[in-house]
């Protein structure tokens, strides 16, 4: 296929077509100049030959008849002339000099073509010899003459339009093998690419084609041999974190039972606050499994294609109305778009409306700002509080698994830092972009956009 813009094959499609463009100029190049240099050499050899009888009767009767003139003219197709010198010293100033052979002269003239000037001993005079042009009104000539000379002229055109069309055509085939044999390369690289982009998606049951020519087939084995680790280690690590949680969940149930029951037989301890404190820290450590579960479910499954048509206008009033319930004291603005659709995972959009809004009205002092904005290519969900903000330099960072910044956004103030990573993860499979700033309330301003059509 055709590849367009920076790609690496349009280039070698233009440098295939520039280095047939330059052999072509050179061989037109080479091929003139030696045309010419042989044009002027066959000329003078022929002119030569033609002026052996005229120099002849020249030297024995110090004259050149009409006939012998015309005779020369119908077997050479060369315009003979005789003229003084002085006629003759005003002719060379019109015509350029080519070569010197002994007494003969080669000049060049633009209707003339090749010239050929020879001085006649003991004499003021010059015998000139030159082409006679293709398009001559040939009355000089006899019948005869005029019939071979257009055949030999035809002749030549017809020779010149086939060496001319060979090579075109032979410029042509090359950069046609060329051009099918870089789309080859560029298809077995297509299946590679194709094999790549399946495994960035969580496919690790995709294969490259390891039935490539050479070197392609070591580096289509090699994408295999990768994915076939990648698929191994991701299954381990799905299968351990699901013992984990197994094994975690199991004591953790048995601390809350052993609590429950403690609080019925002795009805006195509700009021200590160490048991309120161990209920806590289990109700923490249940979430941080539920957490970290939902954090590898996303991270290791293949993505599903889901085309439900999803009212995340009405979702995120919903979870506004639920999640301000823990946080009364706060205050919520609410800009939001009536009839905001998009298609997808309804779980999704919950967990990324659900974990930046927790996180904005978690380190707000008083007030949160929501927006869900409709746009031409997408929409823009958009949280900012009036917090203490996120320096620049760490703001990527929290979107990082189980990272957690100084001061003010620590432990104490809860979570485990899995929330934001869980909403980067399914921001990326939605191909969604999230940008950090500083909000205009004074914190942190948390965007996340979705295209509508994203590039696959």
């Amino acid at each position: 296929m055709v590849r367009f813009g920076s790609s690496l094959f349009l280039q070698l499609y233009l440098s295939i077509l520039a280095a047939l463009f330059i052999i072509g100029c050179v061989f037109v190049g080479v091929t003139g100049y030696v045309d010419y240099q042989s044009d002027y050499e066959d000329f003078y050899i022929d002119t030569e030959l033609a002026a052996q009888s005229l120099v002849k009767q020249w030297r024995e009767e110090h004259k050149i008849d009409v006939a012998l003139i015309q005779q020369v003219s119908d077997e050479y197709f060369f315009v003979v002339s005789l003229i003084d010198d002085t006629d003759f010293r005003q002719y060379i100033d019109s015509v350029d000099v080519i070569t010197q052979k002994g007494n003969v002269t080669i000049f060049s003239a633009e209707e003339e073509g090749y010239i050929s000037a020879r001085p006649l001993q003991s004499s003021q005079q010059w015998l000139i010899l030159s082409d006679m042009a293709p398009d001559r009104d040939q009355q000089d000539l006899s019948p005869e003459a005029s019939i071979h000379w257009a055949r030999e002229q035809r002749e030549e055109y017809i020779t010149m339009h086939i060496i001319r069309g060979s090579m075109a055509a032979l410029l042509l085939l090359i950069a046609g093998i060329m051009i099918l044999m870089v789309n080859r390369i560029g298809r077995h690289i297509d299946e590679l690419v194709d094999s790549s982009v399946a495994w960035s998606k969580g496919d690790f049951a995709a294969k490259a084609n390891e039935s490539l020519p050479s070197p392609l087939d070591k580096l289509a084995a090699g994408f295999n041999h990768m994915a076939n680790n990648l698929d191994q280690y991701a299954k381990e690590q799905q299968v351990m974190m699901n013992a984990v949680s197994h094994e975690l969940r199991t004591p953790l149930s048995k601390i809350q039972l052993a609590l429950e029951m403690l609080q019925r037989q002795q009805p006195e301890v509700k009021d200590n606050p160490l048991v309120g404190d161990l209920l806590r820290y289990n109700e923490e450590l249940e979430q941080l499994v539920n957490q970290t579960l939902t954090f590898s479910k996303l991270q290791h499954e293949a993505p599903v294609i889901d085309n439900t048509q999803l009212d995340l206008s009405g979702l995120l009033l919903e979870r506004v109305v639920e999640l301000k319930l823990a946080h009364k004291d706060k205050v919520v603005d609410l800009d939001v778009h009536a009839h905001v659709g998009f298609t997808g995972d309804i779980i999704h959009f919950q967990m990324v409306f659900d974990n930046v809004i927790k996180n904005a009205l978690k380190y707000a002092d008083d007030r949160v700002c929501i927006r869900l904005i409709k746009q031409e290519a997408g929409i823009v969900f958009c949280v900012e509080d009036d917090g203490p903000g996120i320096p620049a330099n760490s703001r990527e960072k929290i979107l990082m698994p189980f990272y957690r910044i100084d001061k003010s956004r620590n432990q104490q103030s809860g979570g485990f830092g899995l929330g934001l990573a869980i909403v980067d993860i399914v921001a990326r499979r939605y191909q969604a972009k999230i940008k950090l700033s500083d909000s205009q309330l004074g914190g942190l301003a948390f965007e996340v956009a979705f295209v509508y059509d994203p590039p696959i």
